[in-house]
């Protein structure tokens, strides 16, 4: 296929002969076309034209051409399907995020709790650590036992 660079632009261009091939239109069709072709952008270049991409669209040209063909995997879920299975997916994930959310603020709850105990034992235990200490100092005997015996 003829292709050729539009020196003006970066949009490719095509010669008569490879538009034709390219549209699936034949030859005399692109020239019988070629002064709409020439309004929506094609121009000479030396002795042959170049055709812009867009001046067979802009014509009608490309309607012939399909889209390429995307081949599936069998198995594989596509256009509508894929939508309803994406919502699918992100609600499950919405819903797990939710429960996970839950749990962390129990474990954070269950965690606070536990270290306002570990703060209240601490302090017990210091003033525990205190007394004994006063009465091994006053000479008192027994400790924290004295009164069982």
């Amino acid at each position: 296929m003829a292709r050729k660079q539009n020196t003006s632009s970066t949009e490719e261009t095509f010669s008569v002969n490879g538009a034709a091939k390219l549209t699936g239109f034949s030859v005399p069709t692109i020239r019988k076309r070629l002064p709409e072709l020439q309004r929506a952008g094609a121009v000479m270049a030396g002795d042959s034209w170049a055709i812009p991409l867009s001046a067979l669209h802009a014509v009608g040209l490309m309607a012939k051409v399909e889209s390429p063909q995307v081949e599936t995997i069998p198995g594989q879920v596509t256009g509508q399907a894929l939508q309803v299975e994406t919502r699918q997916e992100i609600e499950r994930l919405r819903g797990a995020l939710s429960a996970a959310e839950q749990r962390a603020a129990v474990a954070e709850a269950v965690a606070e709790e536990r270290l306002k105990a570990l703060e209240r034992a601490d302090r017990a235990l210091l003033m525990l650590e205190a007394a004994n200490a006063s009465e091994r100092r006053s000479g008192a005997r027994g400790g924290l036992f004295r009164g069982l015996r």
